[in-house]
């Protein structure tokens, strides 16, 4: 990563996009490629399904495996080249950026990027975040897959999901200059109250609350 003197650090899903970029990518990649196992996705993966259900209900009954339904879809990568991941995840982001911007979330990127540089730190997995990076020229910390013989395992290597703010220790960024943080995680209080200027992306009233209740002033209502 480049040596600057501040940093802006952005989540992504939900952020910068209306949308969850691990599940919209992997439909977006089956879609292009296999009929039935994107029908399957659908189905199993719709608001509606009984198996969304089952997983959030355990994800609450047991937090210790937040990650299961993650865990879940990804299996559907099983077996995909690199390579053509690769090619989808850039399909997909010219995607993203067409169809699911939030726009103000993307003013206070421009607004700050000339002064800060930008470090993506998403939870999503590797190769979107990886593409979106490379699109705005920034760094990124993500969520790893876990690969074998240049094909996904369907398996996931790492998620910084509650440790974002470690991670980027860890790639050597010194959190003391994090200037700017933009996201509407509430796994990432500790990053905005860390930031010179925090700034929480609001898509709710309930997340409304949890914002002001831990005492953040900076809400961005998209």
């Amino acid at each position: 990563m480049r040596k600057i003197k501040n940093f802006l650090v952005s989540d992504v899903c939900g952020t910068l996009f209306y949308e969850n970029t691990t599940i919209g990518f992997i439909k977006f990649h089956l879609k292009k490629i296999y009929s039935f196992k994107f029908f399957i996705f659908i189905i199993l993966t719709s608001n509606f399904s009984p198996i969304i259900m089952v997983f959030k209900l355990y994800e609450y009954i047991f937090p210790q495996n937040k990650f299961f339904f993650k865990k879940f879809v990804i299996f559907f990568l099983k077996g995909e080249n690199v390579k053509n991941i690769k090619k989808s995840a850039f399909l997909y982001t010219n995607f993203l950026y067409e169809k699911k911007k939030i726009k103000p979330a993307w003013d206070c990127i421009n607004k700050y990027k000339k002064e800060n540089r930008i470090i993506l730190a998403s939870s999503s997995i590797d190769p979107v975040v990886k593409q979106i990076s490379e699109k705005m020229n920034a760094d990124y910390v993500s969520s790893l897959l876990e690969i074998k013989n240049g094909k996904y395992t369907g398996k996931l290597k790492f998620d910084i999901l509650n440790c974002k703010k470690e991670y980027l220790k860890s790639k050597g960024i010194d959190c003391n200059k994090i200037n700017i943080v933009l996201s509407d995680n509430y796994e990432d209080l500790n990053l905005i109250k860390n930031a010179n200027k925090g700034i929480a992306i609001i898509h709710s009233l309930k997340k409304s609350i949890f914002w002001k209740k831990n005492k953040v002033k900076n809400l961005l209502w998209v």
